[in-house]
Formats: C-alpha cells, structure tokens, sequence
C-alpha cells in the first residue's frame, strides 16, 4: 500500500493476467477449477474477475481474467448509488485500456480502488464469445 499522485501508475497487468480467445476455452477453464478443487467459491471469484475487450483499434474480443492487482479494483462510476471512480485504464486521453491503470486523482494509502469498467469491458458482449 502506498500514496499515488493523480496521473500516476497503479499496476499494469502481470504474467498473472489470462487472455481467453475462445469462450469455451474460457468455460472450460472455470469448470476445471470447480471439478479440480470442488470449490465454487474460487470459480465464481474467477468469473468476476473477468471481462470483454478488445486488445487493439478494431481488434478481436477476447476474456480477461485476472489473478493479480486488477482482481483489487472495484466498480465506481459518476452515477447515483456508486462511489466516483479514482483509477482508469490507462494514461488520460488514451482510447484503448492496454491494461495499465492510472490515478485519475491522489490517492491515499488504505483508499478504495474504484473504476468504472464500462471504460473498457464490454458488459454486453459475453453473447458474441458464445457464452
């Protein structure tokens, strides 16, 4: 734990981050964790820390999962009921989350981390992954 300037690095995703560029792959995987260890704790974690994106301009929609610093960032956003977001996918002004996380205020050592993943998952698009 530390202080962070706004516009400083929070994380960047580690060797710890899984891109899926298969639904099924990434179905089976969450069903190998669950007959593996018979623990639906783990594989239901798995499952929210995961999303859709898209990797480049265009690009092809793949699942992230992340098992490093990312699986920390809660959801905040600028609408009623949500705390406002003080991390972003990447450095102001960039239209890509290239998985590089940045202050979008200071940040105190023991704060929340907050994002608003509509920035960068694709909530609607599980569908087009098959799933």
């Amino acid at each position: 734990a530390r202080d962070i300037s706004k516009g400083g690095l929070v994380f960047e995703a580690t060797n710890n981050t899984v891109i899926f560029t298969h639904g099924h792959t990434w179905r089976k995987f969450l069903f190998a964790i669950d007959e593996k260890y018979d623990d639906s704790g783990t594989t239901c974690d798995v499952l929210v820390w995961s999303w859709v994106q898209t990797l480049e301009e265009g690009g092809p929609l793949v699942i992230i999962a992340d098992f490093d610093n990312g699986s920390l960032l809660n959801e905040g956003r600028e609408d009623p009921g949500f705390e406002p977001p003080n991390v972003r996918c990447g450095k102001e002004g960039d239209t890509m989350c290239m998985m590089e996380y940045y202050a979008t205020k200071d940040i105190k050592e023991g704060d929340e981390l907050l994002c608003d993943y509509r920035d960068f998952a694709l909530l609607w698009s599980w569908a087009d992954m098959g799933l």
